[in-house]
């Protein structure tokens, strides 16, 4: 008893000494991620002063020099002053309204920023304290990548392919996507194409119509089988047990849409590998993913999918490309917010930057090439 009591206090100790080494950590590196939107915030302040400070001057007529002149000019503004009797108003009302409404919304990012700068703390505290708990790493392996049971994989398909709807608009972005990769010079190797995660075929169809030798791996077995229903040549498998046993050099394009969102970094770092390692010189990577930076899409169209593990910026995902040897040749922001969806009044600057915060493209594409000379694993 007593040994457990003992035991008990130096653990009790230990935790007391490495949380606060773990937050005083944490108000660095919280400094650091926080800068960016603190400085956002400080300009929307700084444009609700602005517009505060002219809130008062709104109908009234400026000082005037004591001049016949401007005498006879006064008494002529204010006969078309009271001739406009229900214009003035209506101004007024407008900016009123306009800055009631930004200092509420300064006030409620002012709450976020500060709910932000607790969460990092708190995370913080939490990753200071699983070390010293002694957390162990896990190791991955081809086999994370295995498929659902074939219950939850048709579910899963069945869902998304509900939520995709027609793809007339999904099919036309496809072929930007071909029409891009064809145009570009020097022009592509010769040889199949590859999709990892093919879904529905969209991107095989039309890689197909364009006289493209295309492959599809799925590892949704009901995927698979609705894409060979439909004539497609789909391989059904672990997209990263594929790619390993594929030869150096063998595909001239490969895509990877929508795949990073469901795996660890990890596994997403060793099936980005491999992709590099099977692509030929001067082939093509199509990497697109959700669009994080629009944060209505990452708070909640994201999650939507249940397949869904975490987000990838464009920033992550581009530094991984390009640390696996690729140059990036373009960026695409997809999918964008229509007008109705976005925040009304965007003639104001705030609204404008809130909108963009907000109601950014749902989802990007990056489309890199494989140097001239690298032959097999540059990685």
């Amino acid at each position: 008893m007593n040994v457990q009591i003992h035991l008990r206090e130096v653990v009790r100790e230990v935790r007391s000494r490495i949380l606060p080494d773990g937050s005083g950590r944490a108000s660095t590196d919280e400094t650091a991620a926080l800068l960016p939107l603190r400085e956002e915030i400080n300009r929307l302040e700084h444009s609700y002063e602005q517009l505060c400070s002219i809130r008062h001057n709104v109908g009234r007529m400026p000082a005037s020099p004591n001049t016949a002149r401007a005498r006879v000019g006064g008494v002529l503004v204010r006969i078309v002053r009271q001739m406009l009797f229900w214009y003035t108003p209506q101004v007024h009302a407008f900016h009123d309204a306009t800055v009631e409404m930004g200092e509420s919304l300064c006030a409620v990012m002012d709450r976020q920023y500060a709910a932000l700068q607790r969460l990092h703390t708190e995370i913080a505290e939490l990753r200071a304290e699983l070390r010293v708990r002694g957390a162990a790493s896990v190791g991955t392996s081809a086999a994370q990548f295995t498929a659902y049971d074939s219950g939850f994989d048709h579910l899963l398909f069945t869902w998304r392919k509900e939520r995709s709807g027609p793809g007339e608009e999904r099919r036309a972005e496809l072929h930007d996507y071909a029409t891009h990769i064809d145009g570009l010079a020097p022009p592509i190797p010769d040889g199949p194409w590859l999709d990892i995660h093919c879904e529905q075929g969209l991107w095989l169809d039309v890689a197909a119509a364009r006289g493209r030798d295309v492959i599809g791996i799925e590892d949704n077995a009901a995927a698979a089988a609705y894409c060979r229903q439909r004539g497609l040549n789909v391989i059904a498998g672990n997209p990263l047990a594929h790619l390993e046993s594929a030869r150096d050099c063998a595909y001239s394009v490969v895509s990877a849409m929508e795949v990073a969102d469901r795996y660890s970094p990890v596994c997403v770092a060793r099936l980005l590998r491999q992709a590099v390692r099977v692509l030929k010189p001067q082939g093509v990577l199509l990497f697109e993913a959700v669009n994080p930076a629009s944060l209505v899409t990452a708070a909640e169209e994201l999650w939507t999918d249940p397949g869904a593990t975490r987000p990838w910026p464009m920033q992550t995902a581009e530094f991984f490309l390009q640390y696996f040897g690729l140059k990036v040749v373009s960026r695409h922001g997809l999918q964008p917010y229509s007008a109705e969806e976005r925040l009304p009044f965007e003639e104001l600057e705030f609204i404008q930057q809130l909108n963009a915060r907000l109601y950014g493209p749902r989802r990007y594409a990056l489309l890199a090439r494989k140097p001239a000379g690298a032959l097999g694993d540059i990685a």
